[in-house]
């Protein structure tokens, strides 16, 4: 981590803060969910959501596997499947991140993971896939 990031993120602290103390937020947690929304997860870069997907699905038991599609020789799509009772979701590789998580997204929107914790900026994108 650069001394900017970590200096920015000591000032998103520090807003934080203030807007607990100035505002009177019934905990300082909902301040500081506030503050990292705001500075640090609308600006969650697609590799970095892509991340966070594959760490959710591991969470509840999927494992996300990379596969070239083109050496099949028939036409495959990206999407989740069962062996011997384990749960697998393939991506092709080929595909561009954002096309990665939008097809993750739409997997993982139909799991139970409401008891999961996710970063606010991963929940509000699952949120708005799951509205689609």
């Amino acid at each position: 981590m650069s001394f900017t990031k970590i200096e920015f993120t000591f000032q998103g602290l520090w807003k934080a803060i203030s807007i607990t103390q100035n505002f009177g937020f019934a905990s300082s947690k909902h301040a500081l969910n506030l503050v990292f929304k705001r500075y640090f997860l609308k600006k969650m870069k697609p590799e970095s959501l892509y991340q966070e997907l594959i760490a959710l699905a591991e969470k509840l038991g999927i494992t996300v596997l990379e596969h070239n599609f083109r050496k099949a020789g028939i036409k495959v799509e990206s999407g989740l499947c069962k062996i011997r009772g384990k749960k697998h979701f393939f991506v092709d590789k080929h595909k561009t991140t954002h096309e990665k998580n939008e097809i993750l997204a739409s997997c993982l929107t139909k799991m139970p993971h409401e008891n999961i914790y996710v970063f606010p900026a991963l929940r509000d994108f699952l949120d708005k896939h799951a509205q689609r």
